[in-house]
């Protein structure tokens, strides 16, 4: 393995040292290169997302600069809890501006050492990551009109260095080992170079090889539909006079999205939308009204229309926390717009077991809490790219324990410590599916639901 390695640092002398300059290498920076890094904070106790012990605010600090690329660790914190994390990489464009591409993370421990792993192709206009050797979620920008990237064709860099709460020193981003290589590094080599290291368990994008875990687990059947009789269901505008709610009638199912429409089939529920590229009022949720277990088994399968385009959520413990219901006349309208369901009014957890940025897989399988859309897991999807299905993703939900799996293995799983991203939402609470306008449409097969009885 040919590798244009120019420095390796000990840990002593990066302790000493404020920030550490880099040498341009010999011959300049390579147009196609990768930037592996080996990093810890080791001054911090627990997690990021448990500290610092402050109440609104950034924190966060230098991972790298080179003179094309920045990278910076990140977190915002809201009321109190961690709200967004992760690696933002400030990219040279060819018209001397910057691009933001963004690795988001849920958590770092401050006792793990990372290898973080940033390849570019200057040419091509891709940049991706790795962590622990694991493929990242390919990294987007922000502003879709941006000039392609550029390599700066002179300057030095910087490695790691303070990190900052409040403009505080709380620490320092460790770098343990760094080495350049003059080519994108394949995901083999990078699994390769990361074999020595622990395993991720849900900072990044995590493969888990493992089923659910049922073992000790009692169930009893609450909730099982098949979609083969014609469903008790009412739409959202027969639920408003105006913009104002009105008492929900008896109603089994809630269809919101001014777009959608539901359609008994042959195989199961179908689902569309007549509007796949409003990105405002194009999306589809389905809610079952009655109230499920705080903790249980969830299960249901479904065939999207192309499982390489499209993005479906699971939303689960979903309660208006000011009252008895999401239906609630004092609550607004909510159309389907995603913003409606995850900042606000009403409290939830929700997973993307099925994710695609329009056309292409994003490999991440995304776990947040609501209110306040915070990244809590991340894990992988195994869902886009699979074939037409039909796929079953099963939750299981057990005190703050959760676990998703997708067609057989475990795609994501997360414990909530009830302190980072505030309490446990651990009441009963309604089930909603909800599919992205570029969906299309998607067949729903069946939904079952058991209660835990531990």
């Amino acid at each position: 393995m040919k590798a244009l390695c120019f420095f390796l640092l000990s840990l002593m002398t990066l302790q000493a040292a404020t920030s550490e300059t880099l040498t341009m290498p010999e011959g300049g920076w390579p147009s196609q290169g990768s930037l592996l890094l080996e990093f810890s904070l080791p001054d911090i106790p627990g997690t990021l997302r448990a500290v610092p012990e402050f109440t609104d605010g950034y924190f966060g600090g230098r991972v790298f600069e080179l003179p094309f690329v920045e990278a910076r660790l990140w977190t915002s914190r809201v009321r109190g809890r961690t709200s967004r994390s992760g690696i933002n990489f400030n990219v040279l464009t060819t018209d001397g501006t910057r691009k933001m591409q963004q690795l988001s993370l849920s958590r770092l421990d401050g006792d793990k050492r990372y290898q973080l792993i940033y390849t570019w192709d200057v040419d091509a206009d891709t940049a991706s990551t790795f962590l622990q050797g694991i493929a990242q979620s390919d990294l987007g920008h922000w502003g879709a009109d941006a000039a392609p990237m550029a390599a700066s064709p002179e300057g030095g860099g910087r490695l790691g260095g303070d990190i900052l709460a409040g403009g505080e020193r709380v620490t320092r981003l460790t770098v343990h080992r760094a080495e350049l290589f003059d080519r994108v590094l394949s995901e083999a080599e990078a699994a390769e170079l990361a074999r020595d290291l622990p395993p991720l368990s849900g900072e990044g994008r995590t493969v888990y090889t493992r089923t659910l875990d049922l073992e000790g687990v009692a169930l009893r059947s609450v909730f099982d539909s098949d979609f083969s009789e014609p469903l008790d269901l009412t739409r959202e505008e027969n639920l408003l006079d105006g913009d104002t709610r009105v008492r929900l009638p008896d109603t089994e199912w809630v269809l919101e999205g001014p777009n959608a429409s539901a359609e008994t089939v042959a195989d199961g529920l179908r689902l569309t939308t007549s509007a796949p590229e409003d990105r405002r009022d194009g999306h589809i949720v389905l809610w079952n009204t009655r109230e499920m277990p705080a903790d249980f088994l969830f299960e249901y399968s479904f065939s999207p229309q192309n499982d390489e385009r499209g993005l479906g959520i699971v939303f689960f413990n979903t309660r208006n926390p000011n009252g008895d219901t999401i239906f609630d006349v004092e609550l607004p309208p909510r159309f389907g717009r995603f913003r409606e369901y995850i900042v606000g009014a009403i409290d939830s957890y929700h997973v993307s077991p099925w994710a695609t940025d329009d056309t292409t897989p994003r490999r991440t399988a995304n776990m947040r809490k609501n209110s306040g859309f915070m990244l809590v897991a991340v894990g992988n999807d195994v869902i886009g790219g699979a074939g037409p299905g039909p796929h079953t993703v099963r939750i299981l939900k057990r005190g703050g324990h959760v676990q998703v799996e997708s067609n057989g293995v475990l795609a994501l799983e997360y414990r909530d410590d009830g302190v980072s991203h505030g309490p446990v939402h651990d009441r009963p609470g309604l089930i909603g599916l909800r599919f992205m306008a570029h969906s299309e449409a998607v067949t729903v097969h069946r939904m079952r639901v058991w209660e835990v009885e531990e």
